[in-house]
């Protein structure tokens, strides 16, 4: 099992809901490769400012196509429920 670290607070949209999560500095550092693998990774419920408002994580995988990480126009990260 990898061991992650979300000491930077990375925000990622939460596709369903509208809402907010905090990845792992590591999914941020390497999207494409997690985008492309699949990867599920625990993401924390947040506001927009990255101030952590649960300690239960959500399950999550990178939606790249969603926010264009395939493209020169990169938006903000997204990333659905697994």
């Amino acid at each position: 099992m990898t061991s992650y670290t979300y000491d930077r607070k990375l925000v990622a949209h939460l596709g369903e809901t509208g809402g907010f999560v905090i990845v792992p500095d590591q999914i941020s550092d390497a999207q494409k490769d997690h985008d492309r693998a699949g990867t599920v990774f625990a993401a924390y419920p947040c506001r927009s400012t990255g101030a952590r408002e649960s300690d239960e994580p959500l399950m999550v995988r990178l939606d790249g196509e969603a926010y264009g990480l395939w493209t020169p126009g990169t938006g903000d990260m997204i990333v659905r429920e697994a």
